[in-house]
């Protein structure tokens, strides 16, 4: 929920995103999740084309985190009102997580990997 709240209470257009990349200022360069605090705010307010300016893979990052949101609060409701096995639940909540981690995630690791071994 906090996630959501961030992107939305500060504007890439202002610039005022309180937290800065460390990474940029120790080295001088630009890392790979560059701009994504900018391409969520950006997400929340429906400007698809600006957000994939500010990052590349920011919509597929913020995606996980949308799905995870609602996911949370599914599986919660299934678990705390025994709908289906808690073991089943637990199962899929397992599953489903780690194959949404590895779509949304996959291109930004790679690019990752990749630049750091150049």
């Amino acid at each position: 929920m906090l996630f959501f709240v961030y992107s939305l209470s500060f504007s890439a257009r202002a610039h005022n995103h309180p937290i800065p990349s460390f990474y940029t200022k120790i080295t001088g360069k630009e890392s790979i999740s560059s701009g994504l605090s900018r391409s969520f705010s950006e997400i929340i307010r429906g400007n698809f084309k600006r957000a994939k300016e500010y990052n590349i893979y920011g919509l597929r990052v913020f995606l996980f985190f949308a799905v995870q949101f609602f996911l949370r609060f599914l599986f919660s409701y299934l678990y705390a009102y025994e709908c289906v096995a808690r073991n089943f639940i637990v199962i899929s909540d397992s599953v489903i997580s780690i194959i949404l981690f590895i779509v949304c995630f996959w291109p930004f690791a790679v690019s990752l990997i990749l630049t750091t071994c150049n």
